[in-house]
C-alpha cells in the first residue's frame, strides 16, 4: 500500500499543512489537478453533482445496497467499512483482502458496488477491475489510486469505472458521497432507459394501431356501401329486409369509430378485463368526431 496522499475524485484538494487549512494543488510547486491531467490524456470525466463540489460533505444514503471493499490493508478496510455504514446505514458493507476473492466473492454473492484499491499483491485493481466489468457489467466500480497514479485513474475510466479517487490519510471520509453521486447516476440512467424503451414500445403500438385501422377500413367502407345500397333497393319492395340492411350500415359505422379511435392513439393507455390488459381507446385517444362522418376518409388513413 502507499504511503497516503490526499486528492479526491472531484478535483478538489483536502491536503493539509499544518493549521493552514485546505490547499489547493495548484499551489503546491504547480502540480496539476487531475482532473485537468486526465482531460488532456482524453478520458471521459464522470459525472458530477452540479449541487456541490463539497465530496466530503456528510452524507446519508438510504438505499439498501450491497457495498464490497477490496484492500490489502485490514487497517484501511476497517477505516472504510466504518466510513461506508454510517453513510449507508440500511446497505451491507462487506470487505476482501485480495482481487481474487473479490472476484469469488461477486461469483456466489454479488454486490452493487465496488470500492478496490489499485496497488494489491497478485491481482492489482486494474486486472479486478476488467474482470468485473466482463462478467458483471452492472457492478459500480470506484478504484483508489495513490496520488500521482493520474495514468492509472485514465485507464480505469477507460475501462468503465464509475468513478476513482485518490487516496489520502482521510480518503475513506469521501467514499460515501462519491458513491452516493455514482448510484445517482446509474439510477438517471435506468430511468432514461426505461423512458427509451417505452417510447419505442409506444411507437410500434401507435403504428401497428394505424396499419391496423387502415387494413380493416377499407373492407368496411365497402361492405358499409353495399348494405345501404341494399336497403335503399329492399326497403319498397321488402321492408323487414331493407331495415335489417340499414341495421347492418349503423353496425358497420360504429365499427368505423372505433377504427377512427384506433388511427388517432397516440397515448396507449390499457386496462384489465377478464384477467387480461386490453387498449382502453377511450382512454387512449381524443374524442370521436361527430355523428354522420364515422368512417375514416381516404385522405385521412395513412397511405
Amino acid at each position: 500500500m502507499q504511503a497516503p496522499k490526499h486528492m479526491p475524485c472531484d478535483g478538489t484538494s483536502h491536503m493539509h499543512t499544518g493549521n493552514a487549512g485546505p490547499v489547493a494543488p495548484a499551489q503546491i510547486s504547480g502540480a496539476p489537478r487531475p482532473m485537468e491531467a486526465l482531460a488532456r490524456e482524453g478520458a471521459t470525466q464522470p459525472a458530477r453533482r452540479p449541487e456541490s463540489t463539497n465530496t466530503s460533505e456528510r452524507v446519508v444514503d438510504t438505499r439498501e445496497v450491497r457495498i464490497l471493499v477490496v484492500d490489502d490493508d485490514p487497517d484501511q478496510l476497517a477505516v472504510c467499512r466504518m466510513a461506508l455504514q454510517r453513510g449507508f446505514p440500511h446497505g451491507e458493507v462487506v470487505v476482501m483482502r485480495s482481487g481474487q476473492e473479490c472476484i469469488h466473492h461477486l461469483s456466489s454473492v454479488g454486490a452493487e458496488a465496488v470500492i478496490l484499491d489499485y496497488k494489491m499483491p497478485g491481482m492489482n485493481g486494474i486486472e479486478v477491475l476488467r474482470h468485473i466489468r466482463d462478467s458483471w457489467p452492472d457492478a459500480l466500480v470506484i478504484l483508489v489510486t495513490g496520488y500521482g497514479d493520474e495514468a492509472v485513474a485514465v485507464e480505469a475510466m477507460k475501462l468503465g469505472a464509475a468513478d476513482y479517487v485518490m487516496k489520502s490519510m482521510d480518503y475513506a471520509t469521501v467514499l460515501p458521497a462519491v458513491l452516493s453521486r455514482c448510484l445517482d447516476i446509474r439510477d438517471r440512467e435506468r430511468e432514461l432507459e426505461a423512458e427509451r424503451t417505452r417510447n419505442i414500445q409506444l411507437a410500434t403500438v401507435i403504428q401497428t394501431t394505424r396499419a391496423l385501422a387502415h387494413e380493416i377500413n377499407n373492407p368496411l367502407q365497402v361492405i358499409s356501401g353495399t348494405c345501404e345500397l341494399l336497403s335503399l333497393m329492399l326497403t319498397p319492395t321488402d321492408p323487414a329486409l331493407g331495415k335489417q340492411a340499414g341495421d347492418l350500415v349503423t353496425v358497420c359505422d360504429r365499427i368505423a369509430d372505433v377504427i377512427r379511435r384506433l388511427y388517432k392513439v397516440t397515448n396507449p393507455v390499457s386496462q384489465m378485463r377478464m384477467g387480461i390488459a386490453m387498449l382502453d381507446i377511450e382512454a387512449s385517444s381524443p374524442a370521436p368526431d361527430a355523428p354522420g362522418s364515422a368512417l375514416i376518409s381516404s385522405w385521412d388513413a395513412p397511405k
